[in-house]
């Protein structure tokens, strides 16, 4: 009896543990599918992992702030708003080896019954979830692309 317990307890802190590791990937897989559109599409971006760490240490800014951000550095207004949107919605690309599943060439890792499977299946899926800003760029890039525009104009006028 003693040895199940032992056994449920490892199960569920390999699953947490799992859990966390596997967002923590994902979230920055999540962002670097996105710099990886703004990349081709020849728009600089700045990839920063823990974006406000230094007011808050590495562990409190990971619960409370972004784990880590994509920043376009300069958006021309000849951009087309459709990069912008397949940028924001890119992160879905993350279920591709869902496909594999519905295509049964690999096992279903709900079916499997392991549960540091379990729990990193869900985390992974959790991450090819948009965040609301993606949302809102898919819906209102051209919004995006004057904001930066004005954005960039104004910096580049306060510097002259």
């Amino acid at each position: 009896m003693l040895t199940m317990a032992v056994a449920i307890v490892f199960d569920l802190v390999a699953a947490g543990v799992a859990l966390v590791c596997t967002v923590a990937v994902g979230t920055a897989v999540h962002e670097l599918s996105h710099a990886t559109v703004l990349h081709v599409a020849g728009i600089p971006c700045r990839f920063s992992v823990f974006p406000s760490r230094e007011e808050r240490g590495p562990f409190r800014a990971g619960l409370s702030r972004p784990l880590a951000t994509v920043t376009p550095v300069t958006i021309s207004e000849s951009v087309s708003p459709w990069t912008l949107r397949l940028a924001a919605m890119m992160p879905l690309v993350l279920l591709a080896p869902f496909a594999l599943v519905a295509a049964s060439t690999v096992p279903n890792p709900y079916e499997v019954g392991d549960p540091v499977w379990v729990a990193a299946s869900i985390g992974w899926a959790a991450c090819a979830l948009p965040s609301p800003q993606d949302f809102s760029l898919l819906w209102y890039p051209e919004e995006a692309i004057a904001s930066h525009a004005a954005e960039t104009a104004t910096a580049s006028q306060t510097r002259s």
